[in-house]
């Protein structure tokens, strides 16, 4: 299974189960390197497409903005729900990806303007 070899880009998952949809949360070291340089106490911005996968579930993009204004993606979450409580499971352990290689930083305001 593609998510057993690459078990580095991984920063969330969640297998389907009977009570709980498939979830996937997407981030390389690079998108990583990107978010914490771009994205700490700056503007994180939230997308989501639909029906554009094998399953149709919605793939939700997070994007920082360089110091050219250009958009870089930072994590991709493949889900089928967007309930609140679903988001706060994934963004909970992208915080912690986050927190792990950069403490200082100030992630709990900037992840909170998007939700």
């Amino acid at each position: 299974m593609w998510v057993a070899s690459h078990q580095n880009h991984i920063f969330f998952y969640e297998d389907f189960s009977d009570s709980e949809p498939f979830t996937l949360g997407i981030q390389t070291e690079w998108q990583l390197q990107q978010m914490i340089q771009f994205g700490n106490c700056s503007l994180l911005v939230y997308d989501s497409r639909f029906g554009t996968n094998k399953l149709k579930y919605p793939i939700h993009s997070l994007v920082v903005f360089n110091s050219d204004k250009k958009a870089i993606p930072v994590a991709w979450i493949i889900a089928p729900r967007f309930a609140s409580s679903d988001v706060h499971r994934w963004m909970r352990a992208l915080y912690n990806r986050v927190c792990t290689k950069d403490p200082l930083g100030n992630w709990l305001g900037s992840l909170l303007m998007i939700l």
